[in-house]
């Protein structure tokens, strides 16, 4: 496992079991050209009620084995994680939030360079960085990311509270031509569902070319333009909520009904079983093009979901 693999498994861990998977940041983070953001806000699970028993599990099944790889100092440093894409491609980026040590910073680069930070040391915009070559020696294997292989990684840390690891090079010149931060509200045609104690958030354009073939090329996704969603923290469990911005308000209408419908057929086949007996509790409104669902859930019900 390389260590791009690593750094982005808790936010890659929230994606895959807490549905469509915030950051210490006000406000998501992505570069400005991004499609899609998922944003991971570990120092509100912390902080908060029910988030804590969420940060208990992701510490459990995914910052544990970090620790054990880079030390309690590095974990201990994130505030959050964001994930999100990057040119034409949206060749993905991994920005981490919080200031890191020099302990958890020489973890980090031992671990990619064997010790040879040195060698692999460059500066652009009077900002320096790391750089690996994919055809040269890499101490961890090849420069992999969901299969696929990238000529170069790029890591660089912040003085803003924020650490890049990315093989995007375009990412990598906003990253230092801005002060080694991002700094810039979203791509308008990302959507962000508002919360006020907001532990996982997510957007995705689904408008944009990168989406234009594989399964993205269906029915739905040919209605629906935008979706964002949001977990947060609701004293004794979970307030979820998304939304989808679709390309006629008759489309979002639709898109209400067929929700609508769907849990008054499952109502109906349960016949009183109590396990998701929560998705009763599915609110379904339409304004104008936008469809949004909401939903209360205790934290018990959702950790068992997700377990």
């Amino acid at each position: 496992m390389t260590l791009f693999h690593k750094l982005i498994k808790p936010a890659a861990v929230a994606v895959i079991t807490v549905g469509i998977a915030v950051t210490a940041q006000a406000q998501p983070i992505a570069a400005a050209d991004s499609a899609f953001y998922i944003q991971v806000n570990l120092d509100e699970m912390r902080q908060s009620p029910s988030g804590s028993q969420l940060y208990a599990w992701v510490e459990d099944e995914v910052l544990e084995e970090i620790e054990e790889e880079f030390g309690a100092n590095f974990t201990q440093s994130l505030d959050g994680i964001s994930i999100f894409g990057a040119g034409e491609e949206q060749t993905p980026v991994v920005l981490l939030h919080g200031f890191l040590s020099q302990q958890a910073r020489d973890a980090i680069t031992d671990e990619l360079f064997e010790g040879n930070q040195a060698e692999f040391t460059e500066s652009r915009y009077g900002q320096e960085f790391f750089a690996i070559d994919g055809d040269g020696e890499f101490a961890n294997g090849n420069i992999q990311f969901d299969g696929d292989e990238f000529d170069h990684l790029f890591l660089a840390f912040g003085d803003a509270g924020q650490t890049l690891v990315t093989p995007s090079e375009q990412a990598l010149d906003e990253f230092l031509s801005n002060g080694a931060a991002f700094h810039g509200a979203l791509s308008p045609d990302l959507i962000v569902v508002q919360a006020t104690r907001p532990l996982v958030q997510g957007g995705l354009n689904t408008k944009h070319s990168v989406f234009k073939h594989g399964p993205w090329e269906s029915k739905f996704f040919q209605n629906v333009e935008q979706l964002g969603l949001v977990i947060a923290d609701a004293n004794d469990g979970f307030d979820i909520r998304a939304q989808a911005v679709s390309r006629t308000a008759a489309m979002a209408e639709a898109m209400g009904g067929i929700a609508k419908g769907l849990l008054s057929f499952k109502a109906l086949a349960d016949d009183g079983d109590d396990d998701m007996v929560w998705l009763e509790n599915l609110e379904v409104s339409t304004q104008d093009n936008v469809t949004t669902f909401q939903l209360q859930i205790p934290a018990e019900h959702l950790l068992d979901a997700i377990d």
